[in-house]
């Protein structure tokens, strides 16, 4: 009879099955603490597009005064 190779088998896919359950349960808990998190005051874009904006010098930033 072959019981222990199949008592192995049905071992190893459990054990799997395990690990796979633990990181799915580890992703869900990380998704529901990204939603718990307080919303930002500002969209993301509008975040990067204004830090855009602050490292660029406008025109009147890099010219003299002309007297």
């Amino acid at each position: 009879m072959k019981v222990p190779k199949l008592k192995y088998a049905v071992g190893s896919v459990a054990q799997a099955a395990a690990e796979g359950a633990d990181s799915l349960l580890s992703e869900a808990r990380k998704d529901v603490v990204a939603q718990r998190g307080p919303e930002p005051a500002m969209p993301k874009e509008v975040e990067e597009m204004a830090e855009a904006v602050s490292k660029v010098k406008g025109s009147a930033e890099t010219q003299e005064p002309v007297a």
